[in-house]
């Protein structure tokens, strides 16, 4: 479990850190927080991209508050779960706007702290497949449901999602596997992508239509479709839609 955490009194980041640790320790859990003092040292170390899976955030933060802070994430972020440490109560309406997962009134304890990381646990173990991706020195989290296909050239991958493209040096073959290892590690069964052709994948989620010529995507893209990936990705359609038909 990874978790950041923003909070400007030094004696409540150890408070917090202790009773994070002892519920790791407990629940035999790898656990690695991160603590920040303001708001503007998270962003710097992470301007767009935020790889937890929990981020707790003091709202009296000084500077840029927590629930600024908050909205800057949701930005670019609309998955990671946000939980709010307060001492005011009437805070907790505000939280709807940036889909807080819950509010903590301060000062913590066990008995309010410990089964929300037990909701969260069992959260964690319905969470849509993705992948972690190191872009542009940031780690990134990509939800397969969001990626529409993958384009080779020249050793380089461009993905490509609706929120638009990202494109890293990596070869497509591992990267299939990646794809395919991140895909069944959620519980799924199958394949989730196939070739098209030797420089493309498609999500078979956003397949509206093959030809044997074309694959129409749900965002109307059109993928070229080779002769010799036509009869695999007509069948890995098939199967993802109807995995008993053969």
């Amino acid at each position: 479990m990874k978790i950041a955490y923003c909070e400007d009194e030094p004696a409540q980041r150890s408070r917090m850190e202790l009773l994070l640790r002892t519920f790791a320790e407990r629940k035999r859990l790898p656990l690695t927080v991160e603590a920040f003092s303001d708001s503007a040292a998270f962003l710097f170390q992470y301007p767009g991209s935020y790889p937890f899976d929990l981020i707790f955030l003091d709202i009296d933060l000084g500077g840029m508050d927590g629930m600024a802070l908050a909205r800057k994430i949701r930005e670019t972020d609309s998955e990671v779960p946000i939980l709010f440490l307060t001492n005011h109560k009437e805070y907790v309406f505000e939280g709807y706007e940036v889909q807080a997962f819950r509010y903590l009134l301060k000062p913590v304890t066990e008995d309010t702290l410990f089964p929300l990381l037990e909701e969260l646990q069992a959260m964690r173990g319905q969470e849509k497949p993705h992948l972690l991706l190191s872009l542009g020195g940031e780690t990134q989290k990509l939800f397969l449901s969001d990626l529409l296909f993958v384009e080779s050239d020249n050793h380089y991958l461009t993905l490509h999602t609706a929120a638009g493209m990202e494109t890293f040096k990596k070869n497509l073959s591992e990267f299939r596997e990646e794809l395919s290892a991140a895909w069944q590690a959620s519980g799924e069964t199958g394949e989730c992508f196939a070739a098209a052709h030797r420089s493309y994948l498609v999500n078979l989620a956003h397949v509206e239509r093959i030809t044997r010529t074309e694959c129409l995507l749900s965002d109307g893209t059109k993928i070229p479709v080779s002769r010799g990936c036509y009869a695999s990705l007509n069948h890995a359609f098939l199967q993802f839609y109807r995995p008993n038909a053969f």
